[in-house]
């Protein structure tokens, strides 16, 4: 998942603040966690706000992936990020105050 997961944010990376692998890292721990209930990553796993914070960002990342596999062009994708306060927000882990 942490190679997927790298690989979808490396190619949207233009229209949105840096990611670093620890992001990576969390939201692979925590989808781990919360489906295996793996006691060994309960520590890495984000909860409250965070994960909320985390579905959101996967949420936008997911949404322009599809509009990517529906073959709308980047350029057209680009803009749509540029012009959507919501989805930018959520591509740039901002969606709650002091985030």
């Amino acid at each position: 998942m942490k190679v997927w997961l790298g690989a979808i944010v490396q190619q949207w990376q233009h229209v949105m603040e840096p990611v670093d692998n620890q992001l990576i890292d969390q939201i692979k721990n925590t989808r781990h966690y919360y489906t295996h209930r793996t006691h060994k990553r309960s520590q890495d796993a984000a909860r409250g706000f965070l994960l909320i914070q985390h579905t959101y960002f996967l949420q936008a990342l997911y949404s322009l992936e599809l509009l990517r596999l529906l073959r709308m062009p980047s350029e057209q994708i680009t803009a749509l990020v540029a012009n959507n306060y919501n989805l930018r927000g959520k591509l740039n882990r901002r969606c709650f105050p002091g985030a």
